[in-house]
């Protein structure tokens, strides 16, 4: 399954605290139903890649709609064809991982 990664900045905001624009923004991938976890610097999203995009869209449009005279968003997107992918299986290779193959 794609996963993305998204980052909202809003700036020319009244104050330099901007979090209740990003949680705006992160409220979109919730109301959807998807997969997804809020971390410190960003939001990663589970999906498909035609849905990703359009959340990308909507949570960068929301934090303009909401007041943020400009925003910066930065978006990464990984789409694996050639294995199962997941934010769990990602997550779980780094906690608990397997010794790497002998080439």
């Amino acid at each position: 399954m794609p996963i993305m990664q998204i980052s909202i900045t809003p700036v020319g905001t009244p104050s330099t605290s901007y979090s209740h624009y990003v949680a705006q923004a992160c409220q979109v991938p919730a109301r959807r139903g998807l997969k997804h976890y809020v971390t410190p610097m960003s939001t990663v999203v589970e999906a498909d890649v035609n849905t990703l995009w359009e959340v990308a869209r909507e949570m960068h449009q929301v934090t303009l709609a909401g007041g943020a005279n400009r925003v910066i968003t930065n978006i990464t997107i990984e789409q694996r064809n050639d294995a199962f992918d997941s934010m769990e299986k990602r997550v779980q290779a780094v906690t608990n991982p397997q010794p790497a193959p002998h080439m």
